[in-house]
């Protein structure tokens, strides 16, 4: 986001996790008006973004297998309560800056799910036809977008255990489930005129419970 020019379409970025300059009217982002905003089952975002770190810190190849279980037990409970709170900030930075019909909401769970992921990637397309007027975005035809959807997801398929099962470490203490879910609670709560954060809330929430039984 820091290396951004005048004729993109989006932005990815981490903000406010990574603090680059993306706040919106920045000087980076001064027309950043819509967001679409991906979000992530806190259990698996956490323990990614630690598999991710590691490999990047030892120097390996991304989504190259398993990391030792000591040593993602170490960091999870060093930083656990750090990310968590990142993670709610990301949700509440987002949700609270931009508005419908500015803004969308999709999930990661939805993109990689075989019965899910071509109507969320749907959604995509109609969110960006909904500013074509303005920027005159190009988007590939609505009736195509299952096929490309399929195309992409098995491209990147593969049989690495970590990439096609996800057999990453994401083991967490009774505590901290606990904690997971009473923030998942205060979330909805605090956005319960929000039915479509709310429905995914809600699967994040029975996900937890279930790990607690």
């Amino acid at each position: 986001e820091f290396k951004r020019k005048d004729d993109v379409i989006s932005v990815k970025t981490y903000y406010p996790t990574n603090t680059y300059h993306i706040s919106k009217g920045g000087r980076y982002n001064r027309d950043m008006d819509r967001a679409l905003i991906l979000l992530r089952n806190p259990i698996h975002a956490i323990s990614s973004n630690f598999n991710h770190l590691y490999e990047k810190s030892n120097k390996l190849e991304q989504h190259s297998g398993t990391v030792p279980l000591k040593e993602w037990i170490s960091w999870r409970d060093n930083n656990f309560l750090t990310e968590l709170n990142r993670w709610n900030n990301h949700i509440e930075y987002w949700m609270d800056n931009f508005q419908y019909p500015d803004k969308l909401i999709i999930t990661y769970e939805a993109l990689i799910d075989n019965k899910r992921g071509a109507s969320e990637s749907k959604r995509i397309v109609q969110f960006l036809n909904l500013n074509g007027e303005k920027e005159n975005i190009p988007t590939a035809p609505l009736s195509t977008v299952p096929c490309l959807w399929y195309r992409v997801y098995n491209y990147y398929k593969t049989d690495d255990p970590y990439t096609s099962t996800h057999s990453y470490h994401n083991e967490l203490t009774s505590f901290q489930l606990e904690t997971i879910a009473t923030s998942l609670n205060n979330l909805k709560m605090k956005y319960k005129a929000d039915s479509i954060l709310g429905f995914i809330l809600d699967e994040y929430w029975e996900d937890v419970i279930s790990r607690m039984q």
